[in-house]
């Protein structure tokens, strides 16, 4: 069995680039969620595009769209995750795994959005977990700099991407004092793309 470890942080923080650098030094594979190319993927997609939206439920309790959406929302993730789960149980075997953004982005954004934490790690279960978590970390402000053009709805809003980060940043200090197994790591996303990846 050969390592996985899994990369997160808000939008610009430089997760692409640096799992990128990270599966070339490792010679891993390279796994990258939201994965477009799959057909829960397109749906994720345009639903950041706002071309979708959930309808209501029969219940009561769930007769507004916003209600309902982040739930089949973060069920949309996992089917993404799943449908690439026999490439990462095949690769696993022969090499190290390097994702960018996996299930604890779930826990972070569906937390934030109110969907139960303990449902979201149970339909999350059956995927292979990371054996390092490490979250980039950078200011709001940074992302924005970094990236003036803003591509989807969750990017362009400024005072929701403030609670992403603060939400990842409680989530890995939680998970850091009471996860045995898995090794949690928050690091400084401010600097050169060598000073990051060092």
């Amino acid at each position: 069995m050969s390592l996985r470890v899994a990369i997160e942080g808000i939008d610009s923080c430089g997760k692409a680039t640096q799992a990128k650098l990270l599966a070339e030094w490792l010679d891993a594979a390279l796994f990258t969620f939201p994965d477009y190319d799959t057909p829960a993927g397109n749906l994720i997609h345009q639903h950041l595009r706002e071309e979708w939206w959930c309808a209501n439920s029969l219940d009561d309790d769930y007769n507004r769209a916003d209600s309902i959406d982040p739930m089949v929302f973060q069920a949309l993730q996992t089917v993404n995750r799943f449908e690439r789960l026999r490439e990462i149980k095949n690769v696993h075997h022969e090499r190290a795994i390097v994702f960018d953004r996996y299930t604890a982005s779930g826990m972070v954004y569906g937390g934030l959005d109110g969907v139960d934490q303990n449902w979201i790690a149970h339909i999350n279960m059956y995927l292979p977990p990371a054996d390092f978590q490490i979250l980039i970390d950078i200011p709001v402000e940074e992302s924005f700099k970094r990236r003036p053009e803003r591509r989807d709805r969750i990017e362009i809003d400024r005072e929701y991407l403030e609670r992403i980060r603060l939400a990842y940043l409680t989530f890995f200090e939680s998970q850091k004092h009471s996860a045995a197994v898995i090794k949690w790591h928050i690091i400084d996303g401010v600097g050169t793309v060598a000073e990051v990846q060092k």
